[in-house]
């Protein structure tokens, strides 16, 4: 491909030959050394970039080139959730560059919603004991993004984002705050939902387990206790 060989000019087989290719490097995550792990994401980057430039510009190679990605994030996804944790932190590096194209590129809200989730449940994955790692933080955090790369494209096209799944998206985001335990954020958005609809049961329940998680944090810290008995009431 690199040399532009006649022989890769049959119809598709360019963009085959890069889809194995990004398997290849990827799958390497799992056997190769965690310190390599960089190196790897960077030609699996590099293949990526010369896969999209395959598939065209259009709208047709876009949707090919998003749902491919799709497909190997999904793959590797399960190869994570069946991996020791060495093994897991140096899946997650390529995971979450697939992710970040995928995010980047695609324009279905189903697709962008799907990655906002999936970050979230990488970042759970790297939660030990109430313990947020910095691997948890950083998908916690590429999951807001996504989130509010959502609501903005609500705002400028409403159409794209019914208010329904507007207000599931606030959830999703203070759901993630409450998870990277930044409580104080992810009670301002569940009352900013309430305020809309202030007898949605369900939002009032996270409420509640927000609150109970700030009081359980401050009872590991052995800080302030009487606050922590407020909010467990």
């Amino acid at each position: 491909l690199n040399a532009k060989s006649e022989i890769m000019a049959k119809p598709g087989l360019a963009e085959e030959t890069y889809k194995t290719a990004l398997r290849a490097y990827i799958s390497s995550l799992a056997t190769g050394k965690t310190a390599d792990a960089d190196k790897t994401v960077k030609k699996a980057d590099d293949i990526m970039n010369g896969l999209k430039a395959s598939v065209g510009a259009t709208e047709e190679g876009q949707k090919k080139l998003i749902s491919t990605y799709v497909g190997i994030a999904r793959d590797l996804q399960t190869q994570m959730e069946n991996s020791p944790p060495a093994i897991r932190v140096a899946l997650g590096k390529g995971f979450e560059n697939f992710l970040k194209r995928v995010g980047e590129d695609a324009k279905e809200l189903n697709v962008l919603n799907w990655v906002g989730e999936t970050f979230r449940a990488m970042g759970e994955s790297f939660v030990e004991k109430k313990v947020v790692s910095a691997e948890a933080e950083q998908y916690f955090k590429e999951s807001m993004k996504v989130y509010e790369k959502i609501l903005d494209m609500g705002k400028k096209n409403p159409k794209f984002l019914p208010p329904d799944m507007a207000i599931q998206i606030k959830m999703q985001m203070a759901k993630t705050h409450r998870q990277n335990q930044n409580f104080k954020e992810a009670l301002d958005l569940f009352k900013d939902i309430l305020k809309t609809k202030n007898l949605l049961l369900p939002v009032q329940m996270e409420v509640c387990l927000t609150y109970q998680d700030w009081a359980a944090k401050i009872n590991r810290e052995e800080k302030d206790k009487t606050k922590a008995l407020l909010y467990y009431r």
